[in-house]
C-alpha cells in the first residue's frame, strides 16, 4: 500500500508480548500471520488496533475478526489431480504432528478427490513428540512406507514432512520416485532442493494472500467499525522436481529449467533468463530443451502461465484483470488473444465454466 511504513517482526518469540511490541511501535494497524490457534493468541493485547490475521484459523464460530485464510482443500484436490496424472495405484497421505485444521482439511480434500476415481487413502499420523525426535519420527515412517502397497504416490503435509518422507523411503530402500513418489506443501526451497532427490511441492498463492490482507487492513483503518472480513487463497502450481519426476544425466539440466519456469513463470521470465539457470548459452538450451520436451522454452513459460491461469479461474476469487497481472501477462487483452489462440474458449466464457463447475452460479469480473 503507499505510504505506508511497514515494520515487519520475524518471530513473534523474541519480543516479551504483543502488549509490549503495540506500546513500543504504536502501529496504526497489524497483520498477524501464521498463527494455528487464534484461542492462543493475545487479542485484547492489541487494543484498539486494527487487525488482520493471515493463514491463520480462529474457531467456526468465531465471525468477528478480520482474516485470511489458505485454502488447504484446494491444495490438497491440485495435489490429488497432480499424483494421480502418475497413473500410480495407490495414495497415501502423512499428516501434521498434531490434528490442526489446515491438516484435517488437507486429508479431507484428498480423499474427496481421490475417492472420485474409486483410489482409497491410507494415512500415517505422526505424533507431537515425534517432530522433536526424529530417529521415531524415522521408524514410524518407514515401517508405514514398507508396509503400504506399491508403487505409491504420498501426499505429505508440508515440505518438512515430505523431505522426512523421502529420507525414510530411501532408508528403506524404496526408490523414489518409482516406489514411493512424494510431493509437499509450500515450495520451500531450502527444504525442497536439498532433499534428495529433491521434493515436487504445491506453491501457495502466496502474493495473493498478503494482497487482500493488506487491502482488508487498509478499509479497516479507514473505518474502524465496519464489517470483518475474510478471504481466500488457494494454490498456485505445482513445483515438479525430482521425487515426481524420474531424472536422467541426460536430462537433468532441463529439468531443473522446467523447475526454474514453473517456479517464475509469473515474473516476467525470458528465455535468456532460463539459460541462464541452465549455465550453457541460450542455444544450447534451446537445442537441449526441445531435444528432452519436444517444445521449445517459451513453449514452456506460456503453457505454465496458461496452467496458472487456469488454476486462478478454478478457484474464482480474483478478477480476469488480477489473474493477467498475476500470472506474467503484460495486460488482459494479451492474455485474452493467447487463451482463446491456445484453447479455442475466450476467457470470460472460460471463467463462467469454472464457477459453474464448482456451483458458485456468480458473475465474472474483469
Amino acid at each position: 500500500m503507499h505510504g505506508w511504513n511497514l515494520r515487519i517482526i520475524p518471530n513473534a518469540t523474541h519480543i516479551p508480548s504483543v502488549a509490549d511490541a503495540v506500546r513500543f511501535w504504536a502501529p496504526d494497524g497489524c497483520i498477524i500471520a501464521n498463527i494455528d490457534d487464534l484461542q492462543r493468541f493475545d487479542r485484547a493485547a492489541l487494543g484498539t488496533v486494527p487487525a488482520v490475521y493471515l493463514d491463520c484459523h480462529p474457531k467456526q464460530d468465531e465471525r468477528h475478526v478480520c482474516c485470511v485464510t489458505h485454502d488447504s482443500r484446494a491444495t490438497a484436490e491440485m495435489a490429488a489431480k497432480e499424483l494421480q496424472s502418475l497413473n500410480y495405484p495407490n495414495y497415501a497421505y502423512v499428516a501434521w504432528f498434531e490434528p490442526l485444521y489446515w491438516s484435517r482439511r488437507r486429508l479431507e480434500g484428498f480423499r474427496a478427490a481421490l475417492a472420485i476415481n474409486g483410489r482409497t487413502t491410507a494415512l500415517c499420523e505422526p505424533l507431537p513428540r515425534e517432530r522433536r525426535d526424529l530417529i521415531r519420527l524415522q521408524r514410524r515412517l518407514k515401517t508405514f512406507l514398507t508396509a503400504v502397497k506399491r508403487p505409491c504416490a504420498v501426499f505429505a503435509a508440508n515440505d518438512e514432512l515430505g523431505a522426512q518422507v523421502i529420507a525414510a523411503a530411501g532408508a528403506a530402500g524404496l526408490r523414489v520416485p518409482d516406489d514411493i513418489a512424494v510431493i509437499g506443501v509450500d515450495n520451500n526451497e531450502t527444504t525442497c532442493e536439498n532433499s534428495r532427490p529433491q521434493l515436487s511441492s504445491i506453491l501457495p498463492d502466496y502474493s495473493h494472500g498478503g494482497y487482500q490482507a493488506a487491502a482488508i487492513l487498509d478499509r479497516r483503518m479507514s473505518k474502524p467499525s465496519g464489517a470483518p472480513e475474510q478471504g481466500l487463497f488457494g494454490p498456485l502450481c505445482v513445483i515438479r522436481r525430482a521425487s515426481t519426476c524420474p531424472i536422467t544425466a541426460h536430462d537433468s539440466r532441463v529439468v531443473r529449467a522446467i523447475e526454474f519456469i514453473r517456479a517464475h513463470a509469473a515474473e516476467h521470465l525470458g528465455v535468456d533468463d532460463v539459460a541462464a539457470e541452465m549455465r550453457i548459452s541460450r542455444r544450447l538450451a534451446e537445442i537441449r530443451f526441445r531435444e528432452v520436451t519436444g517444445h521449445s522454452i517459451r513453449d514452456e513459460i506460456m503453457s505454465v502461465r496458461l496452467e496458472n491461469v487456469k488454476n486462478l479461474l478454478a478457484q474464482g476469487t480474483a478478477s480476469m484483470t488480477a489473474i493477467a497481472q498475476r500470472c506474467g501477462w503484460n495486460s488482459l487483452p494479451v492474455l485474452c488473444r493467447y487463451f482463446r489462440k491456445a484453447t479455442g474458449m475466450t476467457l470470460t466464457a472460460a471463467a463462467r465454466k469454472a464457477c459453474l463447475t464448482a456451483g458458485r452460479g456468480r458473475s465474472v469480473s474483469r
